[in-house]
């Protein structure tokens, strides 16, 4: 679908995030720049770089792109808000990851993940 129309949105996005879960690192990179580049304010183009980074542990750019998320659209967004959650924590800054996994069960009550998660940074 990507060669057929190198602007769809939703073949950049899969590609791009394909390239990752492969560790494809700069195919990935250079597929969801191109997303950002020709959806600048698009927030799942700003969560797919945010998971990009993420999975290569780049948890401040990870940050960064989630943000930019929640901002440009996702704010409501349980994956964005845990991720969020998580590299926080991993970047040792516990009162911003127990906000995030706070907003992270308001959104998602049931969720184990940022229940666990919360207990266990407190």
């Amino acid at each position: 679908a990507l060669k057929l129309d190198e602007e769809n949105l939703q073949a950049m996005l899969g590609a791009g995030n394909m390239a990752t879960l492969t560790g494809k690192k700069s195919e990935a990179k250079n597929i969801l720049m191109r997303a950002y580049a020709t959806y600048p304010e698009n927030p799942s183009v700003h969560k797919a770089l945010g998971d990009y980074s993420f999975s290569f542990s780049e948890y401040n750019n990870a940050i960064e792109y989630y943000n930019l998320s929640l901002l440009s659209g996702n704010l409501k967004d349980y994956g964005t808000n845990i991720a969020t959650a998580v590299c926080y924590e991993k970047l040792g800054d516990i009162e911003n990851a127990i906000t995030y996994y706070q907003v992270s069960l308001q959104l998602n009550p049931e969720s184990e993940i940022a229940k666990f998660r919360k207990l266990k940074v407190r």
